[in-house]
């Protein structure tokens, strides 16, 4: 079964199978006003333009998001890899595995995340904090654990929600402890940082959708920021707790939430160290994930925060 990666490395006229997702499809006329379906094919390899000629225009629309199962013929047009559909048929979408599509996390990194996401709940020292997050995260959101990071750039992949928060709240327990031994370690509550980082994009749940194949901005992503919806997840999860937290909490909580971009996209800056500390991390953490995926090349993107420079691989400077 070709991937659309493999397919573009095919000889002209050269066929395959291949299992794809329809990105974009338009009915259009040849020179001699014959109809054929021009497409747009995705996978998680990549994206490719696609034809079928002599399309009969009673098998009605080709809605973006469906998967077909496809045999094809290699028939780059003027330099650009493209093929044409021989033959074609429709996967119903409850057959289809997401991660044909949509990068995610390996199995075994999916155990390590959640492995790791237990020892964290469990650190937290306050037993109604603790449940409250044991709750929010497996009880009454448990879309948590699949949901993807973001649309493009860092932790674009199904798990990439786990996998950052995660790793936001180790980044945030180590910067937090480099403080030992200081007054200011005193002002750091270590029980909000694990709780903070583990939730302050819970909101990203609904922020991205992943029903056609791609990700992809929801209704609530278009129409609203994940950094201001965070407190009306966070009021669900409460009224539905039989102990939930206390009020200061439930505002730390909100704070965090936030303000965890920061003074360039926050409405006010953060307030307390914790705040800052969950900031810098998650900041860290986008920087460092968007350049792991560009490794072999420039970052490129019109977003303040990625660097637009080339990307050192630092085991060539030993």
């Amino acid at each position: 079964m070709n991937t659309i990666e493999l397919i573009k490395k095919m000889k002209d006229a050269e066929r395959g199978i291949a299992t794809v997702a329809i990105a974009n499809a338009e009915v259009r006329k040849t020179k001699t006003q014959k109809d054929f379906l021009s497409l747009a094919f995705v996978d998680k390899t990549g994206t490719i333009q696609a034809k079928i000629w002599d399309w009969n225009t009673s098998n009605g629309e080709v809605l973006p998001g469906t998967v077909w199962k496809i045999k094809f013929e290699y028939s780059p047009y003027q330099g650009s890899p493209q093929i044409v559909v021989r033959d074609f048929k429709e996967v119903p979408i409850e057959n289809v595995d997401k991660g044909l599509f949509i990068d995610s996390l390996t199995q075994e990194e999916f155990r390590f995340y959640n492995e790791e996401l237990k020892t964290l709940i469990g650190q937290i020292g306050d037993k109604a904090l603790r449940e409250f997050v044991h709750a929010t995260i497996f009880k009454v959101f448990p879309e948590y654990l699949s949901s993807v990071g973001a649309k493009s750039n860092h932790h674009a992949r199904l798990g990439g929600l786990l996998q950052h928060s995660v790793r936001v709240t180790r980044n945030a327990q180590s910067m937090a402890n480099a403080y030992k031994g200081t007054p200011t370690y005193d002002l750091i509550d270590m029980d909000l940082i694990i709780a903070a980082g583990l939730l302050h994009d819970l909101s990203k749940i609904g922020s991205y959708t992943t029903e056609g194949m791609i990700i992809d901005q929801s209704l609530e992503g278009t129409l609203t920021r994940h950094y201001d919806t965070g407190p009306a997840y966070l009021m669900k999860s409460y009224l539905e707790q039989n102990e939930p937290i206390s009020n200061k909490r439930m505002l730390a909580l909100v704070h965090i939430m936030v303000t965890h971009h920061g003074i360039e996209r926050s409405e006010q800056p953060p307030s307390t160290i914790s705040a800052w500390i969950i900031h810098c991390s998650d900041l860290a953490d986008c920087f460092i994930d968007a350049l792991e995926n560009h490794m072999d090349g420039m970052v490129s993107n019109d977003k303040l925060w990625l660097i637009k420079n080339k990307v050192i691989d630092e085991r060539e400077l030993v």
